[in-house]
């Protein structure tokens, strides 16, 4: 697997989408070392789609 370069990223930014707000609470939850680990499985179930979208922009982002 071929890794991104920061400079990539950087050029690339402006193509991410959004996070959806069960993004940004998952990775709150993350921060939080006594959350339930249910909790985080909630979330990752509840937006799998935006998961993929993330993958799916990695991948064009390598193929550039």
């Amino acid at each position: 697997m071929n890794a991104i370069s920061l400079q990539e990223v950087a050029q690339n930014v402006k193509d991410l989408p959004s996070l959806p707000a069960i993004v940004m609470e998952l990775l709150n939850d993350v921060d939080n070392e006594d959350v339930d680990i249910s909790l985080l499985a909630l979330h990752v179930r509840i937006d799998v789609a935006s998961l993929n979208m993330i993958k799916r922009w990695r991948a064009e982002v390598r193929v550039r």
